[in-house]
């Protein structure tokens, strides 16, 4: 855990995830983190879980799946961070999450097995995420990105996870953001990833540290709506139901500013947009 300087009592906890079984407790100190999180007043929690082998169990246990021992061992870490740290309240705070491949899966695990922690998230470039969203999960704003020469499992994985969500929750807040150029690597999410969230908190976050029953959730109509094929902000009410792109796959983005990070974005080096086709959903 890192509290940033100049940040008396977090407002909520910051939990930046790396890929699989890879360390990335290191992620606490990245500047651009550090940026972000002494913005909106909260503490970092960079995480390192290792999944369990095939051969030391029948299956194997991925930690993506939260529900199976990793989701309870970070409540666990956040509890013993809040004793050694003396920060009475400190484990019952929001979680913002961020993460990349199999870090982002694992945020979407939190927020399908205890969504009621969870602020918002951001999931990137993963491809397998095996947890059904609960009814709460399609209340949480959430940002999913693929990339556009990743392997086709992990756009088509990603791709359906968030549409999985607005199938149960037809106006839930999320976004499917697919970088152009770029493969599985983290490329510039963050670009996308650091005003999305931005929003959010600043729409979201107290001038106090809350207890996270306490959240009052976002909700989708103070945002806008981009569509991915024309890149422009669309009336969700007015479009086809039987067109390619409807209402089911149009993306929630907070505000205006946001939608048009959302479309500079898809913006390749030589100024020509690139537009999330049907194929990719």
């Amino acid at each position: 855990m890192r509290i940033p300087d100049g940040v008396a009592a977090p407002k909520a906890i910051f939990v930046v995830s790396s890929g699989f079984n890879a360390d990335g407790r290191h992620l606490r100190q990245a500047g651009h983190y550090n940026q972000f999180a002494r913005k909106h007043s909260m503490a970092i929690v960079a995480t390192h879980f290792v999944a369990v082998p095939k051969n030391q169990r029948a299956h194997g246990v991925s930690y993506n799946e939260a529900s199976k021992g990793s989701g309870r061992a970070l409540l666990e870490a956040l509890r013993q961070f809040e004793e050694a740290s003396g920060l009475t309240g400190f484990s019952d705070l929001p979680l913002v999450m961020t993460g990349h491949s199999a870090g982002g899966q694992f945020n979407h695990g939190i927020a399908c097995f205890m969504p009621e922690r969870v602020m918002a998230y951001c999931a990137v470039k993963g491809g397998y995420y095996p947890m059904d969203p609960a009814a709460e999960t399609g209340r949480i704003p959430a940002l999913f990105i693929a990339g556009e020469t990743d392997s086709p499992q992990r756009i088509t994985g990603i791709a359906q996870t968030a549409w999985a969500i607005r199938d149960t929750a037809p106006n839930a807040p999320i976004a499917l953001a697919i970088e152009p150029d770029k493969g599985h690597e983290v490329g510039h999410s963050f670009k996308l990833i650091a005003p999305f969230l931005d929003a959010v908190l600043t729409q979201s976050l107290d001038k106090e540290p809350m207890h996270y029953e306490a959240m009052e959730r976002i909700k989708p109509s103070t945002g806008v709506w981009v569509d991915p094929v024309t890149m422009t902000i669309v009336d969700p009410t007015l479009m086809d139901p039987a067109a390619d792109t409807n209402q089911a796959h149009i993306n929630w983005l907070p505000n205006t500013e946001v939608a048009e990070a959302y479309i500079a974005f898809h913006t390749r080096s030589d100024g020509s947009i690139f537009r999330n086709q049907p194929a990719f959903r």
